[in-house]
């Protein structure tokens, strides 16, 4: 029944939507946040009942579909998937991931949240190819004091010395521990504000393997946002990268640009500070030898999605 409504909140508008929304949050409140699914590329995924992406992929056509098209890509040139996704969450990303099912695919989740981790075990744990752990990924092998603060299916870290202590180590750290996966040519960061971080703490992994990576550009907390956020694209660039891909939080395009236009990256940074009702980027790096033949597939997918024939039109004029 609780799928039956998930899928009857995330599918109707307007007036029922607000209806089959109300019974949701009764439903949340009553049982305490219940288990509920949904289906992502033929794999059932267990979900507590206010996580909130089922109803963002049904609402917007763009939504959590970059990786989708990342493993078209790569099934496509025949390269098998080794991907990392710190963040991993209920582990909904690495079913996108997986949309090919391939049994050579290779994946590592790293989720430290408890509540998360769960469902992530649930999805996930009995899956050969996929390889979990429970710490932070960050910056420093280290024990900190942190809480996590969690709304509407996500959860960001807060540093707070009434926290609990939570084991914290770096991505290269963790990877010299696994047996099946040690070269990743995917990695995938989403946690809420501590991207930067994981970045910086997965130079050894990067500079050795340049993996695509996608990750969450967002403000909260850090008062050394856009610093932090222009040194790690400059490392990027020192490690061998030069095309950027710049989503919005909707899984819109936004453009492919240099990385090393630090100019023009303190513009959009500006929009996204500024802006009204707006939250995040998403920022992918690939490596040179496919910059070139993804973006065009990029472009042909956008301009393809266009749904009135006057904007597919004008978009087409502006890349011939």
């Amino acid at each position: 029944m609780l799928s039956f409504i998930t899928q009857q909140h995330s599918n109707s508008k307007g007036f029922m939507k607000r209806i089959w929304g109300l019974v949701r949050v009764i439903l949340i409140t009553v049982f305490s946040d219940p288990k509920t699914s949904y289906v992502i590329n033929g794999k059932k995924i267990i979900v507590p009942l206010s996580h909130a992406v089922p109803d963002y992929i049904s609402s917007f056509t763009h939504y959590d579909n970059l990786p989708i098209r990342i493993a078209n890509f790569f099934d496509k040139n025949n390269i098998e998937i080794s991907c990392v996704d710190v963040g991993a969450n209920v582990g909904d990303t690495l079913a996108l991931f997986d949309s090919h099912n391939k049994i050579e695919s290779k994946f590592l989740a790293i989720e430290p949240h408890v509540k998360f981790s769960k469902y992530l075990d649930l999805n996930w744990k009995s899956d050969e190819r996929v390889e979990i752990i429970y710490e932070i990924c960050s910056s420093k092998d280290e024990f900190s004091n942190n809480a996590f603060v969690e709304k509407s299916g996500t959860a960001f870290i807060n540093l707070n010395d009434n926290g609990e202590p939570i084991k914290q180590r770096t991505l290269d750290s963790m990877l010299k521990e696994l047996k099946n996966l040690k070269k990743p040519n995917i990695i995938k960061i989403d946690t809420d504000g501590y991207d930067f971080e994981v970045l910086k703490g997965a130079k050894h992994t990067i500079t050795n393997n340049m993996p695509w990576i996608m990750f969450e550009v967002f403000t909260i907390q850090n008062k050394n946002y856009v610093e932090d956020c222009i040194n790690s694209l400059v490392d990027l660039k020192n490690y061998g990268y030069s095309n950027l891909f710049i989503y919005d939080n909707l899984g819109n395009y936004h453009g492919n640009y240099q990385i090393d236009d630090i100019a023009f990256s303190k513009k959009i940074l500006f929009y996204q500070l500024t802006a009204d009702s707006f939250y995040c980027f998403d920022f992918l790096v690939v490596p040179e030898d496919f910059s070139k033949s993804f973006l065009n597939d990029e472009l042909s997918y956008f301009i393809n999605s266009c749904r009135d024939a006057t904007m597919f039109e004008s978009a087409k004029k502006l890349i011939d």
